[in-house]
């Protein structure tokens, strides 16, 4: 009996013993997950973080940033700027799908460490985004296709709200992916802007990394892309590859190489036909729907704008509900011939753009036309020149003066002309820019100034020199002094004007400051648009300033190239040592008027208090070698 009541207790002992094992042990694992998932919090906010302080779209943020992130005497230059990743494109995922909801299409989307981003998801003839919890995702508001207006506008999906980046669609009826991709890309054309980027998504696949949207933004900036492709993993995925360089670039006649993820700027979308997305007897196409639509966009991009990246950005999920699983062979092979026999597009050729802003200059507008009308460049691409009226008491005169030279020189350049409301400023010829920017396929631009005048080769050989994110001017300085620590902008540049006008100092090819008068800019400095109208709202006085903000935010925010022309040099009719006409009478008269209207003229003072307070509160450091390496 006690052997019997000892066995008994020592089994007891043994199970509480393991109970207390198997607690600590479950309390273990717990605090092991919840580390863990505060782990992975802690990073994700690390990461959103990073993203959202590295933004300077406001001088208030600018300022907050530099107290933050710089200790008291670090500075900001091109070397170490302040917010490099600020210089993001637009995107917009178009996801649609069809029976299965795209919970991890748009989750990887939501992942992304990115700010600028808009979903666009298009159901396909099921009830999925009917249900409470699509409803609620949706902000309550799921568009019925059929019932938006045929003649869309912008405004109108500017009234749909957007719910953590969503806009929801769909259809009754089932059609097939070619078809909601039809309707999804024309609603992206009719809200986007011209260089935004358009990003292809299977509503059963997702992005691979949460940096995905970074890395394509990067791409096209770094590039000057219109379109990217690859690389993914799932099914295929080994056919991906760089494109044949060494043969002609017929994209539909050559081997099918173009993988997820499938990108392209806006502005290309109002070339497509609908009969990329149907086929010969005007049914929607049920397979090869990308190849339809990414055949003419690699046509129109042409082999210098199409863009083949390497990392692994994409998911694919080749699921039973696929197209390829559930349409006929005969079907597939039907629609693949048909795409591949359309014929081809030529790639595009963009217009150079010219922004030309008078003032009280008008006597020297009808000279500058003929200058602009011969510039070799036109022999190559069209010319557009936009000439900005800032004066509103000449609107009359220029009228007159504009439609006589639009007479004289309609068959070699268009000339737009636009008339602004109050006058901005030397601010205004950004402005424009940026509001061209919206609208159309722009590369580049080139800014001209109203006292000039310019060899052939000038806006040539400024679109020659210019690179991927830079911009490039003939006139500029470089600060190289060691006796302050602070550098004056009228007296401590190492290059001087008689040194360009002369061509001496070639070794310097790089400028701290860079003067917009006869330049030229990448236009995706307008992805920065909002800071520059903030800066102009925020220091009205400084408004004729643009040229000591615009070279601070290439330089000490962004980090950009600010290159020096030495090609061909402009004419500047207000200097005396940059005269090279023989009408020298002509010069004699108009120096006066010239320099009367001039702005730098009467704002020495004020322009040196500009430059002083960018070195000292905004932490400018604009020092460079005298080889002119900054």
């Amino acid at each position: 009996m006690t052997s019997q009541r000892t066995t008994r207790r020592v089994r007891r002992s043994r199970g509480r013993r393991s109970r207390a094992a198997w607690t600590w042990v479950s309390w273990a694992a717990i605090v092991a997950c919840v580390g863990f998932l505060n782990l992975r919090l802690l990073r994700t906010q690390r990461e959103t973080k990073a993203m959202k302080t590295d933004s300077c779209r406001t001088v208030s943020e600018i300022r907050r940033l530099l107290k933050e992130t710089k200790a008291p005497f670090e500075t900001v230059s091109s070397k170490n700027p302040l917010c490099s990743a600020t210089a993001q494109l637009f995107m917009h995922i178009l996801i649609p799908f069809h029976g299965k909801p795209p919970v991890r299409a748009i989750e990887s989307v939501r992942a992304q460490v990115f700010e600028r981003k808009l979903m666009w998801v298009l159901e396909d003839g099921s009830e999925q985004l009917l249900k409470l919890r699509w409803r609620r995702m949706c902000g309550g508001l799921v568009k019925d296709i059929a019932r938006i207006p045929s003649k869309l506008s912008k405004e109108y999906f500017s009234g749909i709200k957007a719910v953590d980046d969503l806009l929801c669609f769909r259809s009754k009826t089932r059609f097939g992916p070619a078809r909601a991709r039809y309707f999804g890309l024309n609603f992206i054309d009719t809200f986007a802007g011209a260089n935004d980027v358009v990003v292809l998504l299977d509503g059963g696949d997702a992005l691979a990394r949460k940096s995905t949207l970074q890395l394509l933004s990067d791409e096209y900036l770094r590039k000057k892309s219109w379109c990217t492709y690859g690389s993914y993993t799932g099914a295929f995925a080994e056919e991906t590859k760089p494109f044949a360089s060494d043969v002609p670039f017929k994209p539909r006649e050559s081997e099918w190489v173009y993988g997820h993820v499938r990108t392209f700027k806006v502005h290309l979308i109002k070339h497509l036909s609908i009969n990329d997305f149907r086929d010969g007897d005007g049914a929607w196409l049920q397979k090869a729907t990308d190849r339809g639509l990414f055949y003419r966009i690699l046509e129109l991009s042409g082999p210098n704008r199409t863009s083949y990246i390497r990392e692994i950005m994409y998911i694919y999920h080749r699921g039973d509900r696929s197209t390829l699983a559930q349409v006929p062979k005969d079907m597939q092979k039907k629609n693949l011939k048909y795409v591949q026999s359309l014929t081809p597009s030529e790639p595009l050729l963009p217009h150079v753009h010219i922004i030309l802003v008078v003032w009280r200059r008008i006597f020297l507008l009808n000279r500058q036309i003929e200058s602009i009308a011969t510039q070799t460049i036109q022999d190559k691409r069209k010319v557009v020149l936009h000439i900005v009226n800032n004066n509103s008491n000449e609107k009359h005169h220029i009228d007159e003066l504009v439609q006589k030279a639009m007479q004289s020189q309609h068959e070699r350049m268009h000339i737009h002309l636009y008339h602004s409301d109050k006058n901005m400023g030397a601010f205004q010829r950004f402005f424009y820019a940026c509001e061209l920017w919206q609208t159309l396929d722009l590369d580049e631009f080139v800014l001209l100034d109203d006292d000039q005048i310019w060899p052939r080769t000038f806006v040539e050989d400024l679109l020659t020199e210019l690179q991927p994110k830079s911009s490039i001017s003939w006139y500029g300085k470089v600060f190289t002094s060691t006796y302050a620590s602070i550098m004056d902008y009228w007296e401590d540049s190492y290059l001087k004007m008689d040194d360009i006008t002369h061509g001496r100092m070639q070794q310097i090819k790089s400028l701290t400051y860079l003067g917009p008068g006869g330049s030229a800019f990448d236009s995706n400095i307008c992805t920065m648009s909002h800071l520059i109208r903030n800066v102009f709202a925020t220091y009205p006085k400084y408004r004729d300033f643009d040229d000591i903000w615009m070279s601070y935010i290439m330089d000490a925010l962004l980090g950009w190239k600010q290159i020096r022309l030495l090609a061909s040099l402009p004419t500047d009719l207000g200097n005396r040592s940059s005269w090279t006409f023989t009408e020298k009478t002509f010069h004699r008269y108009t120096m006066n008027r010239i320099s009367r209207v001039a702005t730098y003229s009467k704002s020495v003072a004020l322009k040196r208090k500009h430059f002083f307070m960018l070195q000292t509160e905004f932490k400018w450091d604009v020092f460079c070698s005298s080889s002119g390496k900054c």
